[in-house]
């Protein structure tokens, strides 16, 4: 057992396991359109490590989170 333990901590091994997970869970949620799946997962990933945090805030909806409850608030119950 301490030698499997080795051989799986080895960055080869890692690196062959991470591509073939990924291509395991592709496969298992999209089907026969898998390969498409593992390519729009690239993308998305791509595009988040591009994106800034205000980018990311922003398309989450988590930018002037307090104001904008504040002004949801105030227009609902008419206060200020």
């Amino acid at each position: 057992m301490p030698n499997h333990v080795e051989y799986c901590r080895r960055p080869e091994y890692r690196a062959w396991k991470s591509k073939y997970d990924s291509a395991y869970r592709a496969k298992k949620d999209y089907g026969p359109f898998w390969e498409a799946g593992m390519l729009l997962i690239e993308l998305n990933n791509e595009v988040d490590q591009r994106a800034t945090k205000e980018e990311l805030a922003l398309a989450k909806g988590t930018v002037n989170k307090a104001l904008t409850r504040r002004r949801e608030y105030e227009s609902i119950t008419g206060n200020r």
